[in-house]
């Protein structure tokens, strides 16, 4: 099958023209013969794809449609003095490769176009933009056939000849070709294996900074964890996540939202909520640990003040004295709150601290282990 051109009246798209009518490309994709050309001063480049306008600024406002079916992997302001408005689409597998479109400078990008919604050929995108002034009005156009726009989605390779000819082709001569269509990415914009396939689930609040409750947790190109291993963060690191999800093997995923690791997965916690990795709230202190654990520890401790707390496990043993051979009082399951004090003890890898209020005033409940390798609880009521 053939994809369409991004600009052009419906018309000109479905005949095939490349580039439509009164349409040229002001900066050709480097070809074999690369000229550099330039953005600014003293800014020289070699170019990715297409500078797509009409003469005398009849290309302003100009509708951009989608060149095929995909999910939009990108679709946001990057920065006013760069791309500006950026859409990029992912295509799936085209020609036993990844394909990936995007659309640079643009306007008025379309409601209907978010990151992670299915799209149609020809789906209305925006409108030609020129960069909030900086440039003359026109589309910057390119086509990669590898995966680099899906985890670098404002990739540019500058002087970088290699880089260009690497992760991008010369969209005209690429559009006048027959396709053959592989897979279309599911609506997470990534190829998951047909027999590992994610749901989808809007279960993540959207775009809070989240942080890792566990020793290290990986962070992974797909949301499963035999896909690429990208990363890692320790526990403590904050990082942004979007507010859809998908759940695959047991496990609540979301997406990274920006930075060096953005489109990346990372794991949220288990799908049954008896163990979480991330949390929207920071870890909190336990105040001063004292490790020094014995018997009558609690006589020691001074009346802290208190914190409302979560059991994120489910369920959670109250004890008599900060240890597990201690007479067990009471348990609570996941979700449930619990007031203690800002002072704790460490006793058999965990550290412990007394509830302050309730029927179990001056019991313990140990609140993760000490190597900070797993909680049992947080200050944050669980998602």
């Amino acid at each position: 099958m053939k994809f369409q051109a991004p600009v052009g009246t419906e018309e000109e798209r479905n005949s095939g023209q490349i580039w439509p009518g009164d349409w040229l490309d002001a900066n050709k994709w480097v070809g074999t013969n690369p000229p550099k050309y330039q953005l600014g001063p003293g800014n020289l480049a070699y170019h990715t794809g297409a500078d797509l306008n009409r003469p005398g600024d009849k290309d302003k406002l100009a509708p951009i449609f989608s060149i095929g079916d995909g999910v939009v992997r990108y679709a946001r302001l990057v920065t006013k003095g760069t791309w500006g408005n950026l859409i990029v689409i992912n295509h799936g597998i085209v020609d036993g490769k990844p394909l990936f479109s995007r659309y640079a400078h643009v306007e008025e990008i379309q409601p209907n176009v978010i990151e992670g919604q299915s799209i149609k050929m020809g789906t209305y995108l925006a409108k030609v933009g020129n960069q909030f002034g900086v440039f003359p009005y026109h589309l910057h156009f390119d086509i990669s056939t590898t995966d680099k726009l899906n985890h670098m989605p404002t990739y540019w390779p500058g002087l970088d000849l290699n880089g260009c000819k690497e992760h991008f082709v010369n969209p005209k001569d690429w559009l006048s070709s027959e396709h053959i269509v592989g897979s279309l990415p599911d609506v997470s914009g990534e190829i998951i294996p047909s027999d590992n396939k994610p749901d989808r689930t809007n279960v993540i609040p959207i775009s809070p900074t989240w942080y890792v409750i566990v020793s290290e947790i990986t962070i992974y190109k797909n949301p499963n964890n035999t896909s690429e291993k990208l990363g890692t963060l320790t526990r403590g690191a904050g990082i942004s996540i979007g507010n859809e999800g998908v759940k695959n093997e047991n496990l609540i995923w979301g997406r990274i939202n920006g930075g060096n690791l953005n489109g990346a997965w990372i794991a949220i916690r288990k799908a049954d909520q008896t163990e979480s990795y991330l949390s929207t709230n920071q870890i909190q202190s336990l105040g001063n640990v004292t490790d020094k654990p014995n018997k009558n520890l609690e006589s020691d401790q001074t009346q802290p003040t208190s914190t409302t707390w979560y059991v994120t496990i489910s369920q959670a043993f109250i004890h008599k004295a900060p240890n597990n051979s201690s007479e067990k009082t009471g348990m609570l399951s996941r979700g449930k709150q619990v007031i203690l004090g800002n002072e704790g003890v460490r006793n058999q890898g965990m550290d412990w601290a007394k509830i302050v209020g309730s029927t179990f005033e001056g019991d313990w409940i140990a609140i993760r282990k000490s190597d900070q390798s797993e909680s049992y609880l947080s200050t944050n009521r669980p998602q």
